[in-house]
């Protein structure tokens, strides 16, 4: 299983399906692509968990963005892409999401199997709900959360595509 996990894991193909995840042209993606995404998810269960640690991803959003996200502080979003955090915080950047993982994690300690072992990639499966706990000038606090509902999808540009919580559900059956 582990071949598979790196295979799935560092083929160019996951970035398209991760870029159409974000966009959400994945509904209407074929059924390889569905197929690419279900195994990709599955082979991430082989993976060890990175629970209870906190990791990082560089957000490259508008101000109009970061204020859109204020307005669901308490609220529950899902990530419907694969989402590529690290476990260290490069200050090399001005946004971020912090992130606080949970017990049972959906983030996935891929580092050693992934092509860039210095960026200590922790990589959370599609469909992974968190909390936003707050906010400061240049950081999104969350922690991820096990939930079934949520408030928002977070989307590419997601401050411009709200999908209602009916039409999520059919898109996942």
């Amino acid at each position: 299983m582990e071949q598979i996990s790196n295979h799935c894991i560092c083929q160019s193909s996951c970035f398209r399906l991760n870029e159409g995840l974000r966009e959400e042209r994945w509904v209407e993606a074929d059924e390889f692509c569905q197929k690419y995404k279900f195994h990709l998810n599955e082979s991430l269960d082989e993976v060890p968990t990175h629970d209870n640690q906190t990791v990082w991803r560089w957000l490259n959003i508008p101000d109009e963005g970061f204020d859109f996200l204020k307005k669901f502080v308490g609220k529950i979003i899902v990530v419907p892409c694969f989402l590529s955090t690290s476990d260290y915080k490069n200050s090399g950047y001005s946004t971020f999401f912090e992130i606080k993982t949970c017990t049972n994690s959906n983030g996935r300690y891929v580092a050693k199997i992934a092509d860039k072992l210095s960026e200590g990639e922790i990589l959370f499966k599609s469909n992974t709900y968190f909390k936003i706990d707050s906010f400061d000038k240049d950081t999104i606090y969350m922690t991820e959360v096990k939930a079934s509902d949520y408030d928002l999808i977070l989307y590419e540009n997601f401050w411009d595509n709200l999908i209602p919580q009916s039409v999520y559900e059919k898109l996942n059956e």
